[in-house]
């Protein structure tokens, strides 16, 4: 592990995962970091760099591809998931060169105008997007309302304020992009509005607390570019008519030929 300048990180930590591919996707999920660090099965996931920025597992599933995340105070976190076939373990691999660089940084204060909804009730949450998607992060306000998330690599961020349910509110997000070692303000505020759970640029679907190697599945096409979960082809609007074919109607008497029924199905994309 090194800056880059090429001087050795200690005390990082990194954290590997297993990938899995298949013609279509690739995925993989990293343990949560925050539930097995200090425990036997953290001793396996979980390793801290030495003097000389070097790290080793050793009961990784020889000839298992794996990506790497890292992270250490001061720098942004990092993690390689990307083209196939880096990073392979071995008694012979080659050794991963993981570098780091000047952590961003994203702080702000949140005010609100709203009797009854005060900063503490509200979670800032933080969304990466495009390279750093699946970075997500929340933080609560201190009693003055700011707030701040360090360790982030560089990229585009989309921050938000989730509001309680029962909150007639609304507050509108901020789309900083930072680059290493840069630090961007943020200024959020809650106003008057309709009540229930508000959004703002950026977001996605959750997020996982606090700062470190967290957990989630990601997928990559065989070139190593990222997708989402694949999902199966809805089939475009179509309207087929078929006809069943006659079944004879029997009873004790014996039987009689029967007459064919025509049915129409409809498929919508909606």
């Amino acid at each position: 592990m090194k800056d880059p300048a090429g001087r050795p990180i200690r005390g990082a930590e990194v954290q590997y995962a297993v990938v899995n591919r298949n013609d279509r996707y690739s995925s993989w999920a990293y343990m949560p970091a925050n539930h097995i660090r200090g425990t036997a099965v953290g001793k396996g996931y979980l390793a801290t760099t030495d003097a000389t920025g070097a790290f080793r597992f050793t009961a990784v599933p020889a000839g298992a591809e794996l990506f790497f995340r890292a992270s250490a105070p001061g720098y942004g976190d990092i993690d390689t998931a990307g083209p196939p076939r880096q990073h392979v373990a071995g008694p012979n691999a080659k050794p991963a060169e993981l570098v780091l660089e000047p952590e961003a940084v994203v702080r702000g204060r949140v005010a609100s105008k709203v009797p009854g909804v005060a900063v503490k009730d509200v979670t800032v949450r933080l969304n990466g997007r495009a390279e750093t998607h699946d970075l997500k992060r929340t933080a609560k306000p201190d009693a003055d309302g700011r707030f701040e998330f360090r360790g982030l690599r560089a990229g585009q961020y989309g921050v938000f304020l989730a509001l309680p349910e029962s909150a007639a509110a609304a507050a509108a997000g901020a789309s900083p992009a930072l680059k290493a070692g840069e630090t961007a303000d943020v200024a959020l505020e809650v106003v008057a509005g309709v009540g229930g759970h508000r959004r703002g640029p950026g977001q996605g679907d959750g997020a996982a607390p606090g700062r470190g190697i967290g957990h989630g599945e990601r997928h990559l096409r065989p070139d190593g570019s990222r997708v989402s979960r694949p999902r199966r082809p809805t089939p475009p609007a179509s309207s087929a008519s078929a006809c069943r074919p006659a079944k004879p109607r029997c009873s004790s008497r014996g039987c009689r030929p029967g007459t064919a029924s025509r049915t129409t199905s409809t498929t919508s994309d909606r």
